[in-house]
């Protein structure tokens, strides 16, 4: 006994269509999807070395404060936002569990103050290769920034 017509295959295969399509169109669009990052690089370490940093300036050119919760990379194990200050003489750095961009600004991750700390590296860094950073944002979305392993 046939239970199932192309007919009412047809008319299965369009609802689902329709609903697929519904459903996609009231996602949001992440607040994020303006984001300018650029100037973005990894510091090549030496052989057998499991951690390195990234750098970058980001941009945030919306009117509202986007937040970034995470910093996440297929080729390492952690990835983590850590700023350096100098307390009685020593640097010393500490994690940042959030980061507030507020509108129409920049900040800059460089060496010596706010950066990416990138540990349990899975395999080697070679200078001149790409390094894929995937910053998150509590605001719903993510950017995906190509760092250039660079020896500085």
């Amino acid at each position: 006994m046939k239970f199932i017509t192309k007919g009412s295959l047809f008319l299965f295969s369009i609802f689902l269509l329709t609903t697929v399509m519904e459903l996609k169109s009231e996602t949001k669009t992440p607040i994020n999807s303006n984001v300018l990052v650029s100037d973005a690089w990894v510091r090549a370490m030496p052989p057998g070395s499991m951690m390195t940093a990234a750098f970058f300036k980001i941009t945030n050119p919306t009117d509202k404060t986007l937040i970034i919760k995470a910093i996440t990379s297929d080729l390492a194990g952690d990835c983590s936002v850590h700023r350096t200050i100098n307390e009685n003489g020593l640097n010393k750095m500490i994690a940042v569990d959030q980061l507030q961009i507020s509108p129409h600004s920049s900040i800059e991750f460089a060496p010596g103050g706010l950066h990416v700390m990138i540990m349990a590296l899975k395999k080697p860094l070679i200078i001149g290769s790409p390094f894929p950073l995937m910053i998150h944002f509590e605001e719903g979305g993510s950017v995906m920034v190509n760092a250039k392993v660079l020896k500085q």
